[in-house]
């Protein structure tokens, strides 16, 4: 079983470290292959950042998607 499944048949809404039960920190870390908590959020802050250089190299800054987006709606009308 892998991390986000975990997350999704243990969690009903967001995950808050501070309330988690001890069990299901050790499955999280188990199931990521990380050697501890802190680590596994490490692995999720540079995955996170990972997923935001690869955004913008193939779909561009966020502020630019923006104003394109809002520059659309302005010739729609």
């Amino acid at each position: 079983m892998d991390l986000e499944s975990i997350m999704r048949i243990s969690l009903s809404g967001q995950f808050k470290e501070e309330k988690a039960l001890d069990c299901l920190s050790d499955a999280m870390v188990r199931a990521s292959g990380a050697v501890d908590f802190s680590d596994l959020r490490a692995k999720l802050f540079a995955v996170g950042q990972l997923v935001v250089k690869y955004f913008t190299v193939i779909v561009g800054e966020p502020a630019a998607i923006d104003v394109a987006r809002r520059n659309n709606r302005n010739e729609i009308k």
